[in-house]
């Protein structure tokens, strides 16, 4: 850049006195109308008379002390808003007017920069673009004698009709204090809920009002707009407007039912002592090619030491015996579909028919779509619902009409077709500790990303074979019997912990948190046991140490005293109010109730037309 440009770049414009006419736009339509689109949190929300008498380096320096925190010198709300003031619109037309040293008008970018030294706002370049058409348009118009000399010469803007919110000024200070308590560990049903117990259930008890009801999108709406007013963009409650309930009560009457009838068949087959191997938790879980190396350093005419792309998943099957042993295993190349769940159920019933002959055999696994397609495909001309059964427990008292209402579905294959019985059991819903094969994954996906090759000639050339290879080798040499028999071990402990009603969603995380530790002794033991060699079929495989982020927090993590102080001061608050069960199901009651009146009417409109 030239010294006369740079000079020409940085020079102070020209100011004119605006002429009259351009600042003829109506002052009752200022910034302190409701609507009238000023972004909130910056200095120039005062009114137009007001902001005129202040000079443009003191709005500048106002405006931009008035920022949040976060805003890192851009005006991030005024970008998402996506509205301008009519005091915008004023401070564009006094710039249209001006001109540079060589007497040419501003162009639209020079435009913006003008303003955003002006009153501290960053406006878009095509909004300025935008402005100017318009406002040519309208002196064209002017010029035609097609519009009045008393009309602006941009379009004011217009306050929005929208009909009024349903919440007052009261919950919204309410709606102001959860998001200041809980931050990013908030979600929008528990902010419902916090508003619900804080002002409108005492009122309900006193039957002052009527039972109360707002829509999730209601207070996500003003939960965003408290973000936006607040100035700090992506620092509170993070906005999701469902949340599903591991621990509700619907989700124990399942967990309940499916553990009195493992044990009705303990009783008659004996699963748990004598039959441990006719019981199997079978499931598929994937890694993914992504975290490995494709790029590297080679010498040149060498072959490169690493595996080329393309990037793929690698999706694992595996059925566990509660003896401690694994009956079935296959490794596949993509995701999984329901041909391949079919697949691989079929292959694990052969397997197991032929070790252990024609008696019972009951498969559990998780309810994922997928795998009621393959339970679909198995059941062949008949349709699934033919083998599909039902289990409630004698001592459930919860009728078919209540919500908590939650039987047991399983599915009794065809003997014939399978050589002996079968039954198989899905899982509850978001319950994977049911299933001992999922801490079986997670020590087997743990102890993958710490082996490696020894040779650089693995014998493979795609990422995703080579991966494919890792997987065998960790199921094939990794894994030890105590390993396997200590997640079943785990399994039981969580079906007791069910039984006597001490399961809560801290002790389930804190149960898993235990299992990651536990995965990283059990690979330390054997790293050093084996002095970090591992072989597999005449093959050697390295085991490489592994940093873990959620074990080594003292090594990884790098907090400061202020957020250090933060965090507990959160944890405090989290603990001064826990979101109760009993109004999160009435809110959700209460919810099913409104969209069940939505659809009557909907459909009655329909009939009437």
């Amino acid at each position: 850049m030239s010294r006369r440009r740079a000079r020409r770049q940085f020079k102070t414009p020209v100011q004119h006195a605006p002429p009259d006419h351009l600042l003829s736009l109506p002052e009752s339509l200022g910034d302190d109308v409701p609507g009238s689109g000023a972004p909130w949190g910056f200095a120039d929300n005062a009114p137009a008379s007001d902001s005129e008498s202040v000079s443009p380096p003191q709005a500048a320096s106002e405006a931009a002390r008035t920022r949040g925190p976060n805003d890192c010198g851009k005006n991030r709300v005024g970008r998402r808003v996506g509205r301008y003031s009519d005091s915008d619109r004023r401070a564009f037309l006094v710039a249209l007017d001006e001109v540079d040293e060589h007497q040419e008008s501003f162009s639209d970018s020079k435009i913006a920069a003008v303003l955003e030294r002006r009153i501290g706002k960053q406006i878009s370049v095509s909004t300025i673009s935008r402005w100017r058409r318009e406002y040519m348009k309208r002196l064209n118009m002017r010029a035609a004698g097609e519009l009045s000399s008393e009309e602006p010469h941009l379009k004011p803007q217009q306050p929005r009709s929208g009909r009024p919110s349903v919440l007052d000024a009261q919950d919204e200070e309410i709606l102001a204090e959860y998001v200041m308590r809980y931050g990013k560990r908030g979600s929008t049903a528990d902010a419902r809920e916090y508003l619900y117990a804080k002002r409108y259930k005492p009122l309900e008890l006193s039957d002052s009002i009527e039972p109360w009801h707002v829509s999730l999108a209601t207070i996500c709406n003003h939960l965003k707009k408290q973000n936006r007013d607040s100035g700090i963009d992506s620092e509170y409650v993070s906005l999701r407007p469902r949340r599903h309930d591991s621990f509700g009560p619907q989700t124990q009457e399942a967990c309940l039912n499916y553990i009195t009838f493992l044990e009705a068949l303990d009783e008659e087959h004996l699963l748990f002592s004598s039959n441990k191997h006719a019981l199997l938790s079978a499931d598929e879980s994937w890694m993914t090619t992504q975290a490995t190396r494709h790029k590297g350093w080679v010498v040149q005419g060498q072959a490169r030491s690493v595996a080329p792309a393309p990037r793929s998943s690698i999706s694992f099957f595996a059925a566990l015996a509660y003896s401690g042993e694994i009956v079935f295993l296959r490794t596949n190349i993509g995701n999984s579909t329901g041909e391949s769940s079919q697949r691989y159920l079929e292959g694990t019933i052969s397997a197991w028919r032929k070790k252990y002959g024609s008696g019972l055999l009951v498969v559990t696994w998780d309810n994922v779509p997928h795998h009621y397609k393959a339970l679909s495909l198995m059941s062949g001309s008949h349709g699934v619902e033919h083998t599909k059964k039902v289990f409630v427990r004698a001592s459930s008292t919860i009728p078919e009409t209540d919500e908590r209402y939650s039987p047991l579905i399983y599915y009794e294959l065809d003997r014939e077709l399978y050589g002996g019985p079968v039954l198989v059991v899905p899982t509850p819903k978001y319950q994977p500790d049911f299933a001992p094969i999922e801490t079986v994954f997670g020590s087997v996906k743990y102890a993958a990303e710490g082996i490696r090759a020894r040779s650089s000639s693995f014998g493979y050339t795609r990422l995703s074979e080579r991966l494919e290879k890792i997987l065998n080798v960790v199921f094939g040499s990794y894994l030890r019997k105590d390993m396997l028999k200590g997640a079943i071990r785990d399994t039981h402990r969580y079906m007791k912990a069910w039984q006597d009603g001490a399961v809560n969603e801290d002790e389930a995380r804190a149960r898993r948190d235990q299992l990651r530790i536990r995965d990283k002794q059990d690979y330390d033991q054997i790293r050093a046991a084996t002095g970090g060699i591992l072989r597999h079929r005449r093959e050697s495989f390295e085991l490489a140490p592994i940093m873990d982020m959620a074990v080594d927090n003292s090594r990884t993590r790098r907090q400061t005293a202020r957020a250090v102080a933060a965090s507990q001061e959160d944890d405090a608050n989290v603990n001064d109010f826990k979101s109760t069960c009993e109004n999160k199901r009435l809110l959700l009651q209460r919810d099913k109730a409104q969209a069940r009146a939505r659809r009557a009417a909907s459909a009655a409109l329909r009939s009437s037309n």
